[in-house]
């Protein structure tokens, strides 16, 4: 299912919106309706753990493991244009964070877990935009590109088909399927067709829908539960939409044969009846992958022409996230409700964020000015206004912290609900910084994550993590580096690194 399927699953989400009160509010024995200090966890300490949804990651035993993964690849332009976006319409009064927020939360755990960070807000801001009619669904689909449908049956009794498994990586909301998810791979043959219906994907969200073709396929037990018990000639038959369908061999159909006797047989459940095709090479298939069983491409043999023209279907496609992007940009610019130059503006100025040493130079002063430093730990909106910074940042308005450490104390930041962070200070946050991993685990092994960061603090020394959940964003100010008495602020600020201002490590030491 590609990115014209995924188009689908943002239909209704106005109906949804003016649903959610009434389905989701706690009845009156509900354990969230009862008053805060009857919350007693007698039977586990951690039994609120990940109570808001799949985004409420701090602290959970699942993630505590987990390798907090620090490569730092480019974000890519595509990535830019959709966080500029968001502070574009936020800057409109079109769309609020809070408003994101909640639609990214809302998203099925699959696909919370599966798309990437702008992903996520990409899908978000459609969502949106539509439940605000500022785009229609019609102006959405013009630029995304409506699913077509197939204008005649494409396949005949005894065809070999397999059955597309569901990437819910190219929804952006939870869809409505009728082909259930145990057949997604599968391989089988068409044994009847039964017809024209209306497409429910389509259809459940209370729009016409064209008819789709729909065929009785047979499959073989065996071949779609490895652990079947009964002998090799049971079957089980689907109603399947032929949009659910892709054609494949008969050499498949043939494996698929082949796989479900090897099953019953090892099973010790065959029934005796000889149904094996011939057929001699390895069955070890995967099925979320679709094949063919040709000649091996470096066989090909073809003219130049063809060679060139495969080398360039072998070329990088664009990801998901960016033809997304893309068409939700152009949707927005037809419309007149964002101009291109007022997008590259924003991309420009997030390009130029944390690149202008704001950080390094608001630490490098509290190193040298103990008034600005008192100021700071006050007020780091006021002290950062002295040196011309401005600290909210883009997307909504935020409100600058400085917490400062000392010989006792040693700070460090994370955001377990999302990824909030002082854009406007630091500049994008790092991949890491926004991962389960980072934000389930800081939070409750904070020595650990600061140990594989390379940082060991010794046990003498406070450790107070700062969970940035609300409109404050953090800034830490490490403790200034030994050896860089008399050092101007010029040449102190080359020492202070955006992680030192996150916490998860000391500034850089002249002595080292």
């Amino acid at each position: 299912m590609g990115l014209r399927a995924g188009l689908l699953v943002w239909r209704g989400a106005v109906q949804a919106a003016r649903r959610c009160t009434r389905l989701f509010a706690p009845p009156a024995t509900c354990v969230s309706a009862r008053p805060r200090h009857l919350h007693a966890c007698a039977a586990s300490p951690f039994s609120s753990l990940g109570h808001g949804g799949p985004h409420d990651v701090g602290g959970l035993p699942e993630l505590l493991k987990s390798e907090i993964f620090k490569e730092e690849p480019a974000t890519a332009f595509w990535e830019r244009q959709a966080h500029s976006l968001l502070g574009v319409l936020s800057a409109k009064g079109l769309i609020t964070v809070d408003e994101l927020r909640r639609v990214v939360e809302s998203l099925h755990p699959d696909q919370y877990a599966r798309l990437s960070y702008y992903e996520k807000w990409l899908s978000a801001m459609a969502t949106m935009l539509h439940e605000q009619n500022i785009l229609t669904t019609q102006e959405l689909e013009a630029a995304l590109g409506p699913r077509q449908a197939p204008e005649a049956p494409a396949f005949s009794v005894g065809d070999p088909v397999r059955v597309h498994a569901e990437e819910l990586i190219t929804r952006w909301r939870k869809p409505h399927l009728r082909t259930p998810g145990y057949l997604f791979g599968c391989v089988g043959e068409v044994v009847e067709y039964c017809g024209a219906f209306d497409d429910p994907e389509i259809h459940a969200f209370c729009r016409e829908a064209p008819k789709m073709p729909v065929y009785k396929v047979r499959f073989h037990q065996h071949h779609v539960w490895r652990d079947y018990e009964g002998p090799a000639s049971d079957t089980v038959e689907v109603q399947v939409f032929q949009s659910w369908l892709q054609g494949t061999s008969e050499a498949d159909l043939a494996a698929a044969q082949h796989e479900a006797q090897s099953a019953a047989a090892a099973a010790g459940a065959s029934n005796g009846t000889d149904s094996h095709v011939n057929h001699s090479h390895s069955h070890g298939h995967d099925r979320s992958r679709d094949h063919s069983h040709g000649h091996d491409e470096e066989h090909n043999h073809g003219t130049r022409a063809e060679i060139e023209a495969a080398a360039v279907d072998k070329e990088p496609q664009p990801c998901q996230g960016e033809l997304f992007a893309q068409g939700l940009l152009q949707a927005l610019y037809k419309k007149g409700i964002v101009t291109p130059a007022e997008v590259q503006e924003a991309v420009e100025q997030l390009d130029t964020m944390g690149y202008n040493m704001e950080g390094p130079r608001i630490v490098a002063r509290s190193w040298v000015d103990n008034d600005f430093r008192d100021l700071l730990s006050k007020d780091a909106v006021a002290a950062a206004a002295q040196l011309g910074i401005q600290t909210s940042n883009p997307t909504s308005t935020t409100l600058l912290t400085a917490v400062i450490n000392t010989e006792h104390v040693h700070n460090v930041v994370v955001c377990t609900l999302c990824s909030c962070y002082p854009v406007s200070i630091l500049g994008l946050s790092p991949p890491w910084y926004k991962s389960r991993s980072y934000r389930a685990r800081v939070v409750r092994t904070p020595r650990v994550v600061l140990k594989e960061f390379g940082f060991d603090v010794p046990n003498d020394v406070e450790v107070r993590v700062h969970d940035s959940t609300a409109d404050h964003r953090y800034i830490v100010i490490p403790a200034r580096p030994a050896g860089t008495e008399g050092w101007s602020e010029e040449e102190l600020a080359p020492l202070v690194t955006r992680d030192s201002m996150i916490g998860v490590s000391p500034a850089i030491s002249p002595l080292h």
